[in-house]
């Protein structure tokens, strides 16, 4: 499946953008409200949600780029190689 071909390529960065935004609204209000003022905890709540929310959206978009750049490999049969290379690439972090 190309992407770019069926123009999800465009809606899959604007959701990246989308996300990140989330996120770092969710750090600025969280050192605003630590730095420059007393806790208010209603702003906490919108923090905590909007950094949630962008994370959730990371990860859709990280599990969809990875299912559809492997597609082929998984039409092969090739799915424990993947699995095994994903494994080698990810343990040694931990």
């Amino acid at each position: 499946m190309n992407i770019e071909k069926h123009g999800l390529f465009h809606f899959i960065q604007m959701a990246r953008c989308f996300a990140a935004l989330l996120v770092v609204a969710d750090h600025a209000l969280l050192d605003y409200n630590g730095i420059y003022g007393a806790p208010n905890k209603d702003t906490e709540l919108i923090a905590w949600r909007l950094g949630n929310f962008g994370v959730y959206i990371f990860f859709i978009i990280s599990g969809f780029v990875i299912t559809v750049g492997n597609l082929d490999n998984f039409n092969r049969g090739k799915t424990r190689d993947f699995l095994v290379k994903r494994f080698i690439r990810i343990v040694p972090m931990y």
